[in-house]
């Protein structure tokens, strides 16, 4: 299919000892545009660890892409390539909210490496909704699985319907077990980039909260708390859309709108349709009982807030790698607002 390419990247990597040395990576991308948009993994490109990204159409024609966005939580990030005289052939979306399972599920992508590009398995849709624990202990929700053969380099590739539509972007196997893939929903990834292809950028809102999955906070806590799923809120960032509504430390995040919050994941991706002064409902647990605040989003830039919180941290240690917070969570806590820290290409 030629609206999956090949991705491979260049960084730097630092052993115990600080040395450098030039690390490569392979992975798989979607063509979402003719103008050259392609989905991907951020695992693939993430731009805290790579210095280039090169796409490799499947004509075997070469570009340098451009790391537009990325979230390490949702794991998608979009680059860009320079379409002049190419004749890009984009994918078909599919709606992924009405995949069932039993569904046919056709996986597309580079594994084990580009001389494999373009390989095809195909399966079944064997299960939706569900929540994988990766290697650093955050979780992604609402995966589909899958038993299409899904290996390394297929990374960022596509999952597709019966019909050749686009439903799902190939990110994880479990472990070694072979016939259990997993997916991130198309659907997800649609408003990111209806704003990058329409905006040139994606502008994503800020509750401007520091937090933690309650169910990470139940093992890694000193106390267990009385529900069993939501963001546990840390600390309320000063002049955020979260202080401005009376959010409060230790409130738990249940649900934002319409969406039932149960992780970083799911508060990510409920974030992702709204924009800067739109105002919705969020559902907190507070002393006991469930109270419902109003939220109204307003520019809250979280990277300078970031900047200067890192940069009192320097000013107030000697130890250069002292965690971000001053906490119980030994820097594992992570940021819930709809940005990633790591980003540095996001406007917001």
């Amino acid at each position: 299919m030629q609206s999956v390419v090949g991705i491979t990247t260049v960084g730097v990597s630092e052993d115990m000892f600080s040395t450098q040395k030039q690390t490569s990576g392979l992975g798989s991308g979607v063509i979402v545009s003719k103008e050259g948009y392609i989905l991907t993994n951020n695992h693939v490109v993430d731009p805290s660890k790579t210095k280039s990204v090169t796409v490799i159409l499947s004509d075997g024609t070469k570009r340098e892409a451009k790391v537009l966005w990325s979230d390490k939580t949702l794991d998608l990030a979009v680059i860009k390539i320079d379409p002049k005289g190419l004749d890009l052939k984009p994918v078909e979306f599919g709606d992924s909210s009405k995949v069932s399972i039993g569904d046919k599920a056709i996986a597309i992508g580079n594994p084990l490496g580009i001389n494999l590009k373009s390989t095809l398995t195909s399966g079944y849709i064997s299960g939706k909704d569900r929540v994988i624990t990766l290697q650093d202990g955050s979780t992604m929700e609402g995966l589909f699985q899958t038993d299409a053969a899904i290996n390394p380099g297929n990374s960022g590739g596509g999952l597709f319907n019966d019909k050749g539509q686009l439903i799902g972007i190939n990110t994880a196997k479990a472990g070694n077990s072979d016939g259990i893939g997993f997916s991130i929903p198309s659907n997800l990834a649609k408003p990111i980039l209806e704003q990058i292809i329409k905006n040139g950028k994606f502008e994503s809102v800020s509750l401007g909260i520091r937090g933690i999955d309650v169910s990470r906070y139940n093992v890694l806590g000193q106390e267990k708390l009385p529900v069993d799923s939501g963001v546990y809120v840390h600390e309320v960032l000063s002049g955020s859309p979260a202080e401005s509504a009376g959010l409060k430390p230790k409130d738990i995040i249940t649900k934002v709108g319409d969406t039932k919050v149960t992780s970083n994941s799911t508060l990510k991706a409920a974030l992702l349709n709204y924009k800067i002064g739109d105002k919705v409902k969020i559902e907190v647990y507070r002393d006991g009982k469930t109270t419902t605040i109003e939220v109204k989003f307003s520019q809250f830039d979280l990277n300078k807030v970031e900047n200067k919180t890192k940069q009192n941290q320097n000013q107030n240690s000697f130890n250069p790698n002292r965690n971000r917070n001053n906490d119980n969570y030994n820097g594992n806590e992570e940021d819930f607002d709809g940005n990633d820290d790591n980003n540095s290409n996001n406007n917001n």
